[in-house]
């Protein structure tokens, strides 16, 4: 098991396990700002879907959030690009999942989550190439990097 602040996340052999409990204490204490007005029933669907993705799947919002601060809490191998725009994308491979996260500041803060299996991964860099939010050097050094660090 792997403590994160108040709360414990169950390491289930290369897969991520949040409760109902845990997915709740975040949105309440670190994601409050995002997740005052929302259902967290909701919230805990899609995180669920999220953190252990069988296709390539975005949440937005407080369930963005959540997965997220799961991740920086437990400190997983991370890869971090600027795009054109100025936005930051960070990539974490957590055993065979990789979590883009997408934070994009202003007047109201953009938070997403896309999740794939890392065996996806030259399909979604290509993606992100083709939509112009990654350079032809990124993508080489980002597939460079989750080569490198796949479990």
């Amino acid at each position: 098991m792997i403590v994160m602040h108040n709360i414990v996340a169950a390491d289930m052999g290369n897969r991520l396990e949040l409760s109902k409990r845990e997915v709740y204490y975040l949105a309440e204490t670190e994601c409050y700002y995002v997740c005052k007005d929302q259902n967290l029933e909701y919230v805990y669907e899609d995180v669920v879907k999220a953190i252990n993705p069988d296709d390539v799947i975005t949440i937005e919002g407080c369930p963005a959030c959540v997965v997220r601060e799961t991740l920086a809490s437990l400190k997983p191998k991370t890869y971090m690009v600027i795009t054109p725009s100025g936005s930051f994308i960070e990539f974490y491979i957590y055993g065979n999942t990789i979590y883009e996260v997408i934070s994009e500041e202003g007047e109201k803060p953009l938070i997403s989550v896309t999740s794939y299996r890392i065996d996806k991964i030259s399909e979604r860099v290509e993606e992100l190439r083709m939509q112009a939010l990654i350079t032809v050097e990124d993508a080489e050094n980002l597939l460079k990097w989750a080569k490198r660090e796949e479990t």
